[in-house]
Order: C-alpha cells, then structure tokens, then sequence
C-alpha cells in the first residue's frame, strides 16, 4: 500500500481496510515488514496486533515479515516481540540480519498447521539445506542469542550515533530514519535543484565520493528524494571514510 512521507511512512489499520474493501478482487493476503526496509521504522505492537486481528476476522493471511527485528540503534536497544498474534498470521525471520550473520541464509518460518503440509512440499527441509558449517555457526549462536544481540546493538548503536551526529546539522539533509543499520534519508528539494542541475547527485556521490546509496525513487513515487544508505557490512576503517565522503560531499 502506498504510505506517505507526512506519517513517517507507517501504516494503519485502517488504511488497511481501505484498501481491502476497495479492492475489486479478494485479498488473500497481506504482507508487512517489521522493522520496515526502506525507512528502518519499527510499526508499534498495538498496530501489528490490530491488523493480524483483522486478517483472522476477514480469512485473509498476514505475512509478518521480521527478518530485522531485535536491533533497535535508532534507541539503543533490542526490542521485545510484545503483541499478540491471531491464527492467520504467518511469522518468517532468520539469522542474517538481526544477528549480522550476512550470507548464511538460516530461518524459521511460524504458521497455522494446515498450512504445513504445502509449505512442506515447497520446501523439503530433509533433502534441501544449507551447507554444514552454516548450520554449526546457526546453532552456536542460538546457544546464547541474547549475548550475540547485545553484541551486535553495542557495535551498530555506536555507528548509527556517528553517522546521525555527521549528518544531522549537514545542508541538504532534511530528516534522518531508521532503526537498525539503515539510514533513510530525506534531502531537501531545493539544495538537489540547485546544486545538481545538470548532473545525478547519487552518480557524483558514487564517482567522485566512493559511497553507493539506494535512490528512494525505486521504492515509490513519493520517495524521489530520499536515499537509503546502509552501515552494516563495512570495516571500522571503511565506516569512518565513509562519514568523512559524506561531510565532504554535502557540505
């Protein structure tokens, strides 16, 4: 569903609604991320409780989607699974983001039992895995996830507080999100107009500055200027470079 910049990108339950009674076929299902990728934003438990409640009482599946969930920079903390699910909500995370296990694609997936035997036969999990090692790295960080969790919110917490203090008081940023180790960024219009009027401000920013952003315009029309800027998969060394090109660039 279309979200706005006004409301911070987030949703609502009666937006939800809208959309499925104007719809002129029969939504079978709804898909929501939390925390959210592009804007990093974390939807509140009581909103998540509501829509899963309404899904149930309109036979519609919700997919909630919560491969980031845990890592919380924006507020320095880890954030607890606090609502309530219905019986139609369907549950999907893993390892490679909140636990900052990039490349080892190990998860779990929460559902109805009837839902079971299909998913089963899509997904062979007797013959279909993940190589060996994957898994022993899986398995000793499940050991003691809280520890791995504090870990990773201590060294990107750290970072998301850098890069934010750098930027903040920058000309042409008009607002900084996100929670985990994305940044969604939105770049005031005129200070784009004016200072690259005959050129792209995210090739000059890769070319000349050695940053790759994402260009909001790929996640929606109302996102032309915003960027998308991810901290996690660097060095310290890197990181560091990075907040200096960004300073340099916009200032």
């Amino acid at each position: 569903c279309k979200r706005e910049s006004e409301s911070n990108f987030g949703i609502s339950v009666d937006q939800i609604k809208r959309i499925i009674e104007e719809s002129r076929e029969k939504i079978k299902m709804i898909y929501i991320v939390n925390p959210d990728n592009p804007t990093g934003l974390y939807h509140p438990p009581s909103i998540i409780t509501s829509i899963s409640e309404y899904c149930e009482q309109n036979e519609i599946y919700l997919i909630l989607d919560q491969s980031f969930y845990g890592i919380n920079c924006q507020e320095n903390r880890i954030e607890e699974k606090t609502y309530s699910l219905s019986s139609s909500t369907i549950v999907i995370s893993g390892l490679s983001k909140a636990f900052a296990l990039a490349g080892i694609r190990i998860g779990y997936v929460i559902m109805p039992p009837e839902l079971q035997p299909t998913y089963e036969g899509i997904q062979d999990a007797d013959f279909i895995h993940h190589p060996l090692i994957d898994q022993q790295i899986g398995a000793k960080i499940l050991e003691n996830p809280e520890d791995r969790l504090e870990f990773v919110l201590t060294v990107m917490s750290d970072r998301y507080a850098k890069i934010h203090a750098t930027l903040e008081n920058l000309p042409g940023i008009k607002s900084i999100n996100g929670s985990f180790w994305i940044l969604w960024i939105e770049l005031d219009k005129k200070f784009l107009e004016q200072k690259f009027k005959h050129s792209d401000p995210l090739d000059e920013l890769l070319d000349t500055y050695n940053i790759g952003v994402t260009p909001g315009r790929i996640f929606g029309d109302n996102s032309e200027n915003y960027i998308r800027i991810c901290f996690g998969r660097v060095s310290d060394t890197e990181f560091e470079q990075g907040i200096e090109n960004l300073s340099a660039y916009f200032s």
